[in-house]
């Protein structure tokens, strides 16, 4: 009786847990759950990349990934394993398609598609199409045109390519962001370390097109301006040029304006004059200084770089978290007080973004550099760094549009520069948020290069000496102790 009984509650528990694994299963079908445990999240989508999947699921659209790649290439793997994270999500559909295995099929694509490029991936949606090269998912290590050596893999931009080619085919029109010129600023295409090349690739890997506007003998901005950058400016604006802008921001244009601090430009006070008048209406203040910080100076850079991790109440530094920014030759700009704000206009937001310590002044005198202090004429910190406004404007007909200015009193963090300018990786965040709002792109942000945590374990000899003794001599008696334990036990209840 005991012996039926047993196995009656043998088997039922058997049952119970082939039914609690099929319940697992099925659940496990519905809901997926990953536990990422590296640092920097390494193996998770970022929070941008999720904003964007929640916006095209919310537009009712599905991208196609079409994967064509080579098993024996080199991003095959990384991708796959990418890929799986995008394709929980209903906004996308992951298909690989293997040349070896299934030429025709693969054929049919790229001739539907009318693509002739080899291992690529391919975005989808509707009539929009666009690939992307495997060589393109990478960072690579800088190499001098002399040097023979191939350049090495530095990092994976494969979820910034990916989310980059998930919008460009899910929005209906294409976006452009137009560079001034004409007045010695820094080039979008220069790859010299005072260039911006760099910030110039990440916009476009955002799908966001790059033209050049001269605005001196230009008749208006164009239409299909989205955003204007003016990138440190050295000459200064001419009225034609200040009413170009006027217009294109009251019919609702977006603007990005980086100046340094102009100690590179005399007299001082003349730089930039027309544009800085014209902000000054709006109730921003562009001062002539040079933005100093002994509390976050950045040794071996000089006295005007410096560190900054004060952000203001806005959506583009709200993720920042305590990741400084580098700000180096940076000019301070001053936002309207409670009780001037009234005085300038009533439909108007003004928002600083970025702040200096309390400890940091804006040094007025840019004639004496070598031997700085800080004296009662001199621009009072915590300084504004950058910062936010908008305007809102009406036309005849009572139409309202809202203009948005960024202004950054630094355009090194946009240059090439190596530690202090666009590759660092809190500057790349803040400068591709910022385009990505000002381009209505308010879900997303920059997504910077993942790079594999190199992790390091340095032990001193003391430290040697103790695991040693712990692993070869105290762990090994400790066993043997408890053996000795056990069969003394065993060895008394043998004779009782």
């Amino acid at each position: 009786m005991i012996s039926k009984r047993y196995n009656i509650l043998l088997w039922l528990a058997i049952v119970l847990a082939l039914l609690s694994l099929v319940l697992i299963n099925c659940n496990a079908a519905y809901h997926n759950w990953r536990f990422d445990f590296t640092s920097d999240s390494y193996f998770s989508l970022s929070p941008k990349t999720k904003d964007v999947l929640k916006a095209v699921k919310h537009k009712g659209l599905k991208v196609k990934i079409y994967v064509l790649l080579d098993r024996l290439n080199a991003a095959y793997a990384d991708t796959k394993i990418l890929l799986q994270r995008y394709n929980v999500s209903d906004a996308v559909d992951v298909i690989y398609m293997d040349q070896d295995r299934d030429p025709a099929g693969t054929k049919a694509i790229l001739d539907r598609l009318k693509i002739k490029e080899n291992n690529i991936i391919v975005f989808e949606c509707g009539q929009h199409q666009r690939f992307v090269k495997s060589t393109g998912l990478y960072e690579w290590s800088k190499r001098s045109p002399l040097d023979k050596n191939p350049a090495k893999v530095i990092g994976f931009r494969g979820e910034e390519v990916i989310t980059s080619g998930i919008m460009s085919v899910s929005e209906d029109t294409p976006k452009f962001a137009y560079a001034v010129i004409g007045h010695d600023e820094r080039s979008l295409s220069n790859t010299g370390v005072d260039g911006c090349s760099k910030f110039a690739q990440a916009i476009l890997r955002a799908n966001i097109g790059i033209k050049t506007i001269a605005t001196l003998n230009a008749p208006k901005i164009p239409e299909d301006c989205n955003l204007l950058i003016i990138n440190r400016p050295r000459s200064i604006f001419k009225p034609h040029e200040i009413k170009l802008l006027d217009m294109y921001l009251k019919r609702g244009g977006r603007l990005l304006l980086l100046m340094d601090a102009p100690i590179e430009i005399r007299p001082y006070q003349s730089a930039n004059i027309n544009l800085k008048n014209y902000f000054k209406k709006w109730g921003v203040t562009i001062n002539n200084d040079l933005v100093i910080d002994s509390t976050q100076n950045l040794a071996g850079f000089g006295a005007g770089t410096l560190s900054a991790k004060v952000f203001g109440l806005h959506s583009v530094v709200k993720r920042m978290g305590n990741t400084p920014l580098i700000f180096s030759n940076a000019r301070s700009i001053d936002l309207p007080t409670d009780k001037t704000a009234g005085k300038v206009q009533k439909d108007m937001d003004w928002t600083p973004l970025v702040r200096s310590s309390q400890d940091s002044w804006g040094e007025q005198d840019l004639s004496k550099l070598t031997s700085i202090s800080k004296d009662a004429k001199d621009v009072q910190g915590p300084c504004n760094l950058a910062v936010s406004f908008s305007r809102l404007f009406k036309d005849a007909k009572g139409k309202a549009t809202i203009a948005r200015v960024f202004i950054i009193g630094s355009s090194v963090l946009a240059s090439n520069r190596n530690a202090i300018g666009f590759e660092h990786s809190s500057n790349y965040d803040f400068l591709m948020n910022t385009v990505n709002y000002l381009t209505g792109r308010e879900e997303v942000s920059g997504i910077g290069p993942r790079r594999p945590e190199n992790v390091r374990l340095n032990l001193s000899r003391s430290q040697l000496k103790v695991i040693f003794i712990l692993v070869m001599l105290i762990m090994p008696l400790l066993i043997a102790l408890i053996g000795l334990i056990v069969w003394y036990f065993h060895r008394s209840k043998r004779f009782r």
